[in-house]
């Protein structure tokens, strides 16, 4: 992985997730050796009551590997409502991006069926403009 590949890959979990993790490897008290980029999906951070993080847990295919805080460095965009996590760029547009996608789907299917209605109401008595 590149200089431009691991900031890259920070940048853009940062900005969807609202967090970044990289594990850092090294030999005792050395600068590390490697780093890889993590998956913010696959974290969990389990809190601990004397500090607020006791160690990180990273899910790969149902496998747990549990990791030490000292190995793990943590990006996370300012939450108001967690201090484990960080909230998204995109977070307060979510619902608004769903329903458009929401939309789209529909109009998609809407016109390849040729534009045909899905139902038709009908009555036999005569609708007043009330009605």
């Amino acid at each position: 992985m590149t200089r431009f590949d691991l900031w890259e890959a920070t940048l853009a979990f940062a900005e969807l997730a609202g967090n970044a993790y990289w594990e850092l490897v090294a030999e005792g008290d050395k600068p590390p050796e490697e780093i890889y980029v993590l998956r913010p999906d696959r974290m969990t951070i389990k809190p601990e009551e004397k500090k607020l993080v006791s160690s990180y847990i990273f899910n790969v295919n149902g496998r747990k590997i549990i990791l030490q805080p000292e190995d793990i460095l943590h990006f996370k965009y300012f939450s108001p409502i967690n201090d484990l996590y960080g909230t998204s760029s995109i977070a307060p547009a979510e619902k608004s991006i769903i329903l458009d996608l929401y939309a789209l789907n529909f109009n998609a299917r809407f016109f390849k069926s040729g534009a045909r209605l899905m139902g038709v109401l009908e009555t036999d008595r005569h609708l007043s403009e009330k009605d």
